[in-house]
This record gives structure tokens, C-alpha cells and sequence, in this order.
């Protein structure tokens, strides 16, 4: 059985994008778990894991962001494809390798069909990633993309997201970190979403992610290549914002 689960903030966003997405992946047996979120999106996700794991005969959660839209009706039978090594923790519609911070996006990306729906300028449409050369799914990865996460059993079973990262940054990097170290692979899988957003801006809350960086910076620092000393920018997608400001 593959279970789906989604943290609620904003319940009509779920009803208008993650809900008809789920609800046509979904297989006739499967559980859906949407719950209104109880603090952080750390602290709701591992509520739903705690759900999940009760489960008889699981074969995969598949964790949905209310502004993800899932755009294949077949994810039921790719997530199971990915899923089938016994080796493969995790998969997604986006990951990287040679990430060295929570900006993901600045290292080797590999990425499904990814479309951002937007709100500037009337609306509209645009293909993520349309400003780097990234590769096709499928590929090994060092993090995924937390906006959809589809997690083994063995992930569900033995996995949690760290709740000290109370301001939600960083979360999918931790978990995805925890999962290499067990010796689990990470996979990047043919998963077409839409991600519905206000802005097209890759950071919205400039201040508040600068906040969150630093502290899963300290979190993660002894597992990462390279680290960010606490209140300097290292990264070009940090410089590149720092200068914004100005």
C-alpha cells in the first residue's frame, strides 16, 4: 500500500493544489493522511510517519507539500520502480550531488518535468531550473527536495526530520544526510509536479532564511563538505541575495 500525507497551514491551498493531485495518483487502497499542521513542518511530517508506520503491508509514503500539485497518475507505479532496490532510501521529482549547504540548487541538479505556477504579472507558467543546466531523472543524489518526498518503509521505520530546525529550513537536507549515512541511496525519479507559488523568487523571506540557514548550518556542519561560517555568506545564491538587498 502507498500512503500519502500532507501538513496542512493553509487548508484551502491543500483543497485547490495537493489534494486533486493525491487524490488522482491515489490507488483504490490507499490511506491519505492530511493533517492541520502541529507546529513546524518537521514536527508535522514526523506525526505522519508516526501514522504511517503503523501501516500493514507499506510500500511507500509519499509526503506532499498543500502547494505541490502531483501531475502523473501514474506516481504510484514509478514510485515503486525507484523503490524496488532494497539500497534506495528516498526518491523525488528533484535532488542534487555536490550540495554544501542548504541551497541545494546550487549544486549538480537533476530534475523531473518541474513546472512553477505563479501569481506576478496576471499568472503564468514556467519551467524550474530554466536558468541552470541540470540532467533527467533518474540519478543518485546527495539531498532531495522536500516539497515531495516519497520514502521507503525502511525510511518510515527508522527516519525522522529534526525538529530543532524549528523554522523549516533545511529540513529535507538533514533528513537526506541521516539517510546516506545509514547507507541509503537517494534517487531522483521521473515525478511530474507543479508547484503553485506567489513569488518566483527562490527565497521569499530573505531575513527569515538567513536565520534558518545559519542554524541548520551549525546543525549539519560536521557532515557537510564545506560549511558556512555563522552570519557570512559562502554561497553564490547567498551573495547573489546579500547584493539584492542593498
Amino acid at each position: 500500500m502507498i500512503v500519502f500525507g500532507s501538513a496542512m497551514t493553509d487548508p484551502e491551498a491543500y483543497r485547490r493544489w495537493a489534494r486533486p493531485g493525491i487524490l488522482m495518483a491515489a490507488e483504490a487502497d490507499s490511506k491519505i493522511y492530511a493533517f492541520a499542521a502541529a507546529g513546524s513542518i518537521c514536527r508535522s511530517y514526523n506525526l505522519v510517519l508516526d501514522r504511517a508506520a503503523k501501516v500493514e503491508g507499506l510500500e511507500a509514503l509519499v509526503l506532499v507539500q498543500q502547494e505541490v500539485e502531483i501531475l502523473d497518475a501514474d506516481l504510484c507505479s514509478t514510485a515503486r520502480e525507484a523503490l524496488a532496490d532494497p539500497e534506495v532510501g528516498a526518491v523525488g521529482p528533484m535532488g542534487a550531488t555536490g550540495v554544501e549547504s542548504i541551497a541545494w540548487w546550487e549544486g549538480d541538479v537533476s530534475a523531473a518535468p518541474v513546472r512553477l505556477r505563479h501569481q506576478r504579472f496576471g499568472g503564468g507558467e514556467v519551467p524550474a531550473f530554466s536558468w541552470k543546466t541540470h540532467r533527467p531523472p533518474p540519478a543518485d543524489v546527495d539531498t532531495l527536495d522536500g516539497r515531495l518526498l516519497v520514502l521507503s518503509p525502511w525510511a518510515v521505520w527508522n527516519a525522522r526530520f529534526d525538529e530543532s530546525l524549528s523554522l523549516g529550513f533545511g529540513y529535507d537536507l538533514d533528513l537526506s544526510l541521516k539517510m546516506r549515512e545509514e547507507g541509503r541511496r537517494l534517487r531522483t525519479a521521473d515525478l511530474p509536479i507543479a508547484i503553485h507559488t506567489r513569488s518566483l523568487r527562490v527565497v521569499k523571506d530573505l531575513d527569515l532564511w538567513i536565520e534558518g540557514h545559519i542554524t541548520a548550518q551549525q546543525r549539519m556542519e560536521e557532515r557537510l563538505p564545506r560549511t558556512a561560517v555563522a552570519g557570512v555568506f559562502t554561497t553564490t545564491h547567498d551573495v547573489f541575495w546579500a547584493a539584492a538587498r542593498k
